[in-house]
């Protein structure tokens, strides 16, 4: 991009910045210089790799010399130095003047950055009155949101009509059975509720994730220990039926496969969701970072 702007680059590396360092490094390994890790000591270098750069490039700093306008001649030299008495009292070319407010913007800007670069860290305050919460809270710290399992009261709109809608079709197709299959039927409600809840989980959790800033690996384990979760529920309502006989005859082997077989299956659909977000984040991230560029 350098090259076809014919302009220079000058990565400046202020801090041990690892990889993007080396990255830097690696992107314009012609130019760059590092200053890391004492800035100020390696101002001059600095300026002077700057001005060295700017009067290779086309046109100087002011911008409007060619390189077919440097006149670096001996002869040239010496008519230029026996010329410069008379015009000592002349005002200076506008193009100079340019140069000398490009120079003194240069060195403002890097007079900030130095001082940022130098400046100590701060470290934020652990205290929580130092912080203010939201709006109408009376300045209380916000509490923070679970992650395991990540639920909402929202979603109970979404979750309580499914979990009526299985109950009422559970109740439909034992209708006329014995009053002995009642627990029968709450605990295979129980288990269908809990197979919903998971897939709802594996289609809102990585996008509640995504939205936290949760990195992938963290999301992956918080979504591991949820479906846990789960499982551990599912297991003691077929353990409590095994035991107290209104599941006789459940096969608790069979149980564990359908759920690492569902387990697996949402697994794959929350990621494939949570994949899909982070690469368009990463994608306008990318195009962000080409428009400053």
């Amino acid at each position: 991009m350098a090259d076809q702007l014919a302009k220079p680059v000058v990565p400046i590396l202020i801090e041990n910045t690892q990889p993007r360092g080396a990255y830097l490094y690696e992107l314009a390994d012609r130019n760059w210089i590092q200053v890391f890790p004492d800035p100020m000591a390696r101002m001059d270098e600095l300026v002077e790799h700057l001005a060295t750069l700017a009067g290779k490039s086309a046109g100087g700093l002011a911008g409007k010399r060619t390189p077919g306008a440097l006149k670096t001649d001996a002869a040239t030299m010496q008519r230029e130095m026996a010329e410069a008495p008379a015009m000592a009292g002349a005002p200076a070319p506008a193009n100079d003047l340019a140069l000398e407010e490009r120079e003194q913007e240069l060195d403002g800007a890097l007079g900030d950055l130095m001082r940022d670069a130098v400046a100590p860290r701060k470290e934020a305050s652990k205290k929580a009155e130092d912080y203010v919460g939201r709006a109408g809270s009376g300045g209380k710290p916000i509490r923070p949101l679970p992650d395991i399992p990540p639920f909402r009261y929202i979603d109970w709109l979404f979750l309580l009509p499914g979990f009526i809608g299985i109950a009422a079709w559970q109740l439909i197709v034992t209708a006329g059975g014995s009053a002995a299959d009642t627990d029968r039927v709450v605990a295979t409600v129980a288990l269908l509720c809990l197979a919903f809840a998971g897939l709802y989980g594996a289609v809102v959790f990585p996008v509640r994730y995504y939205l936290r800033g949760r990195p992938v690996f963290t999301a992956f384990w918080k979504y591991m220990a949820t479906s846990l979760m789960f499982f551990i529920a599912g297991t003691g309502v077929i353990l409590g039926g095994l035991d107290r006989g209104y599941l006789e005859g459940a096969d608790f082997t069979r149980y564990v496969e359908w759920f690492g077989i569902c387990w697996v299956g949402f697994t794959v659909i929350a990621f494939l969701i949570y994949g899909v977000l982070a690469g368009q984040r990463a994608i306008k991230t990318f195009r962000s970072n080409i428009k400053k560029l």
